[in-house]
């Protein structure tokens, strides 16, 4: 790689930009420009809209580093989960034509959807549940059924069909569990009504009607004269790139678009044009299912957090581990919102919406003159030794395990060989503190979150239902179980640990394709960890193995003994060498 090409990585200096030139912001600028760096980002594109004002729109860096391809406000990223929100939009459109009710249930509208539960309750699962991310759905779809094809790939799978061997996560309404299977069950609803492919649904009447003409639930549909972004992964000092591909998961997460699209979009949105009625996107944006047990907010295709601990942010991102970063985000009441895409694996969701709420006050203040106020540093109160003792044991936390324990008195943390202290500051809350954060470490190795802003409070002491909750500054939440304590390591785990190869499941059990790379179940002291994105496991029975952390928490793997292997939905592990 030319040395001009790293020089542009390592310190941006010599990466494009396309603003408005109504506008020139040298602190966005700069802001961007610090979060490239940080986050090891070769892109970004941002869009920075006042009403019908825009008062930024710029793209900095490289979207393809092997061909030295500028960024620019009409590069093409794919944005992945920022689909739901467009899916959730054209259901909203059906709901107002009577074709579609929230409190439906699914199989008024997909009779031939069925899925497995390990609970007693088997509640009907509705439209407003999958919306909001409470329908109890796992992650992915599973396999369609053995001689079920597509047979009009003008539409998209059969979702319904491939849901018959997964497993509810949790009870209808129990708890948030993202999933991407909810959405595409609703893209099959949408072409049951429209019928009509989804896609080109979605393209003719739902993007191009709000003046998106360059975004598309497929690649065939994006005007090819458009230069396409790379998406990147850093690793040992260097960028590993992804092909952005389409994936049959359309609806959730296979939307195409441009930073200049999404300024449209917030346009659109501050005209209230999405609807013919005012108020049905004021009733996306209502908190549906939140309570201290499970604290996530989320509306209904939007996710909600506040913005100054006071007025209501709504926001979606998507990615990031294929590649590429995105996000949307907008104050209601103040009609100013934000696009965001870059094009590295480390730009989730907290980090952009960091990144957008700090250009948002900057905006703010500029416009107000009325500076954002610094929240105050935590202060520790005095909690009984007792109290804090309840809490100990080990957590499935980040896709792995956090040991908490009671040392002189004082709470402490370890995970991953990091040690913290959980800083009591009001009766149910902690403060994360560390030496390391003190000191400033933390941002030099490049920790998985700011220490600084994450609350901890723990449920259901002493039940079997103990948990403990991260939250991340009010913009997202982990609930972590507390794992069984084990007075000996079972004989059945000592026959699951080793090394697996990974590959594809097809449908009758048959091992399809294998090139999924090699997976480890381990023992850790006392409990069972599986190679990420998994985490933390414990079997249930003899064919069940659950998932206690990340992306598959609450989901069922099974052990196959006709195989030797562990089942997952649409994969296979493998005994190594065998």
């Amino acid at each position: 790689m030319r040395s001009k090409i790293l020089i542009a990585l390592v310190f941006i200096f010599c990466a494009s930009c396309l603003s408005c030139q109504t506008v020139h912001n040298d602190s966005i600028e700069k802001e961007i420009r610090r979060t490239m760096r940080k986050r090891h980002l070769p892109a970004m594109a941002v869009a920075l809209v006042d009403d019908q004002e825009i008062l930024y729109l710029g793209a900095m860096g490289l979207i393809d580093i092997e061909n030295d391809i500028p960024a620019s406000t009409r590069s093409v990223f794919k944005l992945w989960s920022l689909a739901k929100v467009f899916t959730a939009i054209e259901i909203f459109r059906e709901i107002e034509e009577g074709l579609v009710d929230l409190d439906a249930p699914l199989t008024t509208y997909l009779p031939d959807f069925r899925i497995q539960s390990r609970f007693e309750e088997n509640e009907d699962i509705c439209i407003r549940e999958i919306l909001a991310h409470r329908a109890g759905l796992p992650r992915h779809e599973g396999l369609l059924p053995v001689g079920i094809e597509r047979e009009d790939l003008n539409y998209i799978e059969p979702f319904e069909l491939g849901a018959w061997n997964t497993y509810r996560v949790y009870p209808v309404a129990h708890r948030y569990k993202y999933s991407n299977l909810g959405y595409d069950l609703l893209g099959r609803l949408i072409e049951q009504n429209r019928q009509e492919g989804f896609f080109k649904h979605m393209k003719l009447d739902v993007l191009n009607d709000l003046g998106m003409s360059n975004s598309s639930f497929y690649s065939g549909g994006i005007d090819s004269t458009l230069a396409r972004a790379l998406g990147y992964g850093y690793h040992q000092r260097k960028y590993h790139s992804y092909i952005q591909y389409d994936i049959n998961n359309f609806p959730s997460g296979n939307l195409y678009s441009t930073i200049e699209d999404l300024a449209v979009f917030l346009q659109a949105v501050f005209r209230n044009d999405l609807f013919e009625k005012e108020e049905t996107l004021s009733g996306m944006l209502v908190d549906h299912y939140s309570r201290p047990e499970d604290p996530e907010t989320m509306g209904l295709g939007w996710k909600l957090a506040t913005f100054d601990d006071q007025e209501p942010l709504i926001w979606h991102d998507g990615g990031p581990s294929e590649g590429i970063g995105s996000l949307i985000a907008f104050l209601p009441e103040r009609k100013m919102g934000i696009a965001v895409i870059g094009n590295g694996t480390e730009f989730a969701g907290y980090y952009s919406l960091t990144f957008a709420m700090e250009i948002l006050s900057q905006a703010i203040e500029e416009k107000t003159g009325i500076e954002f106020r610094e929240a105050d540093k935590a202060v520790g109160i005095e909690v009984e030794p007792q109290l804090l003792k309840k809490v100990e044991g080990k957590y499935a936390a980040f896709g792995t395990v956090m040991e908490v324990s009671l040392k002189d008195g004082k709470l402490k943390a370890s995970i991953g060989g990091m040690g913290m202290n959980l800083l009591p500051v009001n009766e149910r809350e902690f403060a994360l503190t560390s030496w390391m954060d003190k000191m400033g470490l933390t941002r030099i190795i490049n920790a998985p979150a700011d220490l600084s802003k994450i609350r901890v409070s723990f449920m259901g002491t002493g039940t079997a239902e103990a948990r403990m909750i991260l939250n991340f500054n009010n913009i997202s939440h982990e609930i972590c179980p507390k794992y069984p304590v084990q007075s000996r390591i079972p004989e059945s785990w000592k026959s699951l640990a080793g090394s697996y190869e990974r590959a594809e499941l097809l449908p009758g059990k048959i091992v399809g394709a294998g090139g999924g790379g090699v997976m480890e179940i381990k023992i850790r002291d006392d409990y069972l960890d599986m190679s990420a994105p998994y985490g933390p496991i414990i079997p249930s029975n003899d064919t069940s193995i659950l998932i206690l952390s990340g992306a598959y928490a609450g989901e069922v793997m099974e052990y196959a003994p006709e195989l030797g292997a562990i089942l997952h939905q649409k994969t296979v592990f493998l005994p190594a060498g065998k």
